[in-house]
């Protein structure tokens, strides 16, 4: 062995200065996160948008589009949009919504 092989082969048999291991697991007790303080409910952003004569519950970020995936995505211009383009696309993505969320329930329960 060469001294530099050898210095890296004992440095790694025996640490130095350190107590135990990397691997050595301590439990530690599970810190909580505060509660947030603005509930979407309480908060001054939401409005109540009725569409086809059901009241919607709407923050700042507009509404949720359910893809045919599943995934979910949002509008990127909702909050340019006016009251009346974001009325139509409520109606619409809320017809939409309710089609896609029915057939991925059907092709979930047939693949169960």
């Amino acid at each position: 062995k060469t001294p530099a092989t050898a210095s890296f082969g004992a440095a790694m048999a025996e640490p130095t200065g350190a107590k135990g291991s990397i691997f050595d697991h301590k439990e530690t007790e599970t810190l909580a996160l505060e509660a947030p303080k603005e509930t979407i409910e309480d908060s001054s952003d939401v409005h109540t948008v009725v569409v086809d004569g059901n009241p919607v519950k709407m923050d700042k970020l507009g509404p949720l589009v359910i893809n045919t995936d599943g995934s979910i995505a949002r509008i990127n211009n909702w909050h340019e949009m006016t009251e009346l383009e974001q009325q139509n696309t409520l109606r619409v993505l809320g017809k939409r919504n309710k089609q896609r969320l029915a057939k991925l329930r059907e092709a979930e329960a047939s693949s169960n």
